[in-house]
């Protein structure tokens, strides 16, 4: 079930916020945001082998996760697929998780994601 929020998170920000978040860009960059959380919602990481385990046991790296979802969602810009997928690696961290493994799955992923190269944006 959603959580109710009494109060939107981004009430007390400043006003180029608001006003960005009311834009064409910046509503589909909150519609991108929504659907991709909702995709993530199974899948697992293998940061040893630096993976996304989709469900059924589909294992792909964050590059081809990225061209999937992409593929998927063509509406949403590929930057702003990659920049959510290294967030939601970033912030990855399964409930049933013990202190010592969160921190070793920091110790695995930081290195990933700063070592990943985005796909570079097509020429005009």
């Amino acid at each position: 079930m959603a959580k109710r929020h009494e109060k939107h998170p981004f009430d007390d920000s400043a006003e180029g916020l608001l006003d960005w978040m009311g834009s064409p860009q910046g509503q589909l960059s909150i519609e991108a945001s929504d659907t991709l959380w909702g995709r993530m919602e199974n899948v697992q990481v293998d940061p040893r082998q630096r993976e996304l385990i989709w469900p059924r046991a589909q294992r792909l790296s964050l590059e081809q996760s990225v061209a999937r979802l992409h593929q998927e969602y063509p509406r949403f810009p590929r930057e702003r697929i990659e920049s959510f997928l290294i967030s939601w690696l970033e912030h990855y961290a399964p409930d049933s998780y013990s202190q010592e493994q969160l921190e070793e799955l920091d110790r695995l992923i930081d290195p990933w994601v700063d070592g990943y190269e985005p796909h570079p944006k097509p020429e005009k």
